[in-house]
């Protein structure tokens, strides 16, 4: 929540002095060019090579005449989304494979396949649970916990993934859900205590204290049960 609340300040000062700017790749030309809303041009870079290009043009491109791969705020927006994914995958998918490790009664894997195999499933799972299942969680955090615009979303995105993944390269597990949770929220105290709304706060804050002792006393009631039976 505090990073959140340090860091929104710094990319809105900077999307705020680039607003209406876009980068356009130019492969045919080989350059880079920036365009600000009123369609001025101004060539950064140009090289013997350059790639080949992977998206639409916007309209400041369009209205100049530029075609080629177009980087503007609403594409770092969709990156910084890829980004928090792969932060969620690199802490929460070690967290599975280590119970899976635990079950299977050995210290290591038995062969690096077995291992690629245990965290291709567990992130085919994760996939597919947030695909079909967590679409009431996106919405909560969305929509429900304070109002975003893209580059609010942004910072959100941006504490998320830089905190996440400095805690994994630390082998420190920390739940990326609260992560994301507490950077919303810092975002909606920079606009004042009224815009968040306290109520879904409030649950959220419930659910995470009481899932707590709830899981270990149903894995305590769990082992208890097991080892009876055997």
């Amino acid at each position: 929540m505090s990073f959140s609340v340090l860091l929104h300040p710094a990319i809105r000062a900077v999307a705020v002095r680039w607003e209406g700017t876009c980068l356009c790749v130019m492969p045919t030309a080989r350059a880079l060019v920036t365009v600000n809303a009123q369609g001025m041009t101004r060539t950064l870079i140009q090289t013997s090579a350059f790639g080949q290009p992977v998206m639409a043009v916007p309209a400041q491109c369009d209205r100049a005449g530029l075609s080629g791969f177009t980087i503007g705020l609403d594409t770092i927006h969709w990156l910084s989304s890829g980004l928090a994914s792969l932060a969620r995958g690199t802490n929460d998918a070690p967290k599975i494979v280590a119970m899976l490790l635990l079950g299977s009664g050995v210290a290591s894997w038995s062969s690096v396949h077995l291992q690629a195999a245990a965290f291709a499933g567990v992130a085919l799972a994760m996939g597919l649970g947030s695909y079909w299942g967590g679409l009431r969680v996106t919405e909560v955090l969305a929509e429900r916990v304070t109002r975003m615009d893209h580059l609010e979303g942004l910072s959100a995105n941006l504490t998320t993934s830089s905190l996440v993944l400095v805690s994994a390269t630390m082998g420190l597990p920390v739940s990326t859900t609260h992560v994301s949770s507490s950077a919303i929220i810092g975002i909606g105290l920079l606009k004042g205590l009224r815009t968040v709304n306290w109520a879904t706060v409030r649950g959220m804050v419930l659910a995470w204290v009481v899932t707590l002792p709830a899981s270990g006393l149903l894995a305590c009631l769990t082992y208890l049960l097991l080892t009876m039976r055997s």
